[in-house]
C-alpha cells in the first residue's frame, strides 16, 4: 500500500467516527450533581454514569467551579464522627464547599431579582429602588409581605376553630381571643381584623330586621285619653282597637282587632 492509499485510508476513518454530542446543563442541574457528590455516598464515575454525563472531568469542573477547591477527596458521610486529624480537615473542606456553594445561589438568587427589577422598570417606566429603597430593604420588605400573610392564615385557622364551638360569637369578642392568644404577635389592629375576616367569609350574618308596624309621627293628630281612670264592671262598656301583623307565603299582612276590655272577647 502506497503512502497515498494509506492517508486516504486514514481519511476515510475520521470520516466514519460519529461525532460526539455535548449536552448543554443548567446551573440548576450542575449544583444538584455537586450537592450530591458533596453528600457523600457516591463517586463523579457513579453520578456521570447516573445522569449521563459524557465525560467524568465535566463534575470535577462543575465542582472546580461552583465549590473553588480542587481537592477530589470523598467527603465524610453525615453518620461518620471524625477520628483522625485527616478526617477532620476533610470535614472542614466539605463544610467549606457547601457554604461556597450556598453564597454562589444567593448571588444567582439576587442578580435573578436584579433582572426582575431592570426588566420591571424598563416596561413600566417606574423607578422601583428608588421608591423601595435599598437592595437589602426591598427583599426585607419582600420578606416581611410574607410573613404577614402567613400570619394571617393562623389567625383564620384559629378563628375557624372557634366558629365551629361557637358560631354565633361576636367579631369584638373574636378579636380579645386572638390577641390573648398570639400575645405580642398580634398586632393587627380592630379594623383590619374586621376587613380580614369579611374577605374570609367568618363574619357574623345580619339578621333580617323585622316588618316594622309603628311610625312615629310627631305632627299626626293627638286624642285625649277619654278612658283614663275607668274602670269597666260589665261587657260592652269599653272597646279598645289594636293592629299586628300576621306572615304569609307573600309577606306580611296588617290585622286590625277590636276587643271587649272587660271580658277580653274579640268583637270584630
Amino acid at each position: 500500500m502506497t503512502c497515498t492509499e494509506k492517508s486516504l485510508h486514514n481519511h476515510k476513518k475520521k470520516m466514519c467516527k460519529p461525532k460526539v454530542s455535548y449536552q448543554k446543563y443548567t446551573d440548576e442541574f450542575r449544583i444538584a450533581v455537586v450537592k450530591e457528590y458533596l453528600a457523600g455516598g457516591i463517586s463523579k464515575h457513579a453520578l456521570s454514569k447516573k445522569y449521563s454525563i459524557p465525560q467524568q472531568c465535566t463534575v470535577s469542573n462543575w465542582i472546580r467551579k461552583f465549590v473553588g477547591e480542587e481537592n477530589e477527596e470523598v467527603p465524610m458521610k453525615k453518620n461518620e464522627s471524625p477520628r483522625t486529624e485527616s478526617e477532620e480537615i476533610n470535614r472542614l473542606k466539605r463544610e467549606l464547599k457547601e457554604s461556597k456553594l450556598a453564597l454562589y445561589q444567593e448571588r444567582m438568587r439576587a442578580d435573578a431579582y436584579d433582572t426582575m427589577i431592570d426588566v420591571a422598570e424598563e416596561m413600566f417606566k417606574i423607578p422601583i429602588r428608588k421608591k423601595a429603597g435599598t437592595k437589602q430593604s426591598y427583599y426585607q420588605h419582600h420578606e416581611i409581605d410574607f410573613e404577614r400573610l402567613v400570619f394571617k392564615g393562623f389567625i383564620l385557622e384559629y378563628v375557624h376553630d372557634i366558629r365551629l364551638k361557637a358560631s354565633r360569637i361576636c367579631c369584638q369578642k373574636l378579636f380579645e381571643m386572638c390577641k390573648s392568644y398570639f400575645g405580642e404577635k398580634f398586632t393587627m389592629g380592630r379594623d383590619a381584623f374586621y376587613n380580614l375576616l369579611r374577605e374570609s367569609g367568618l363574619m357574623l350574618r345580619i339578621k333580617r330586621r323585622k316588618a316594622r308596624t309603628t311610625y312615629s309621627d310627631p305632627y299626626a293628630p293627638f286624642y285625649p285619653n277619654q278612658i283614663k281612670g275607668l274602670i269597666p264592671t260589665a261587657a260592652n262598656q269599653i272597646w279598645v282597637s289594636d293592629i299586628t301583623y300576621v306572615w304569609t307565603s307573600k309577606g306580611f299582612c296588617y290585622l286590625f282587632l277590636i276587643t271587649d276590655l272587660y271580658s277580653h272577647r274579640i268583637m270584630g
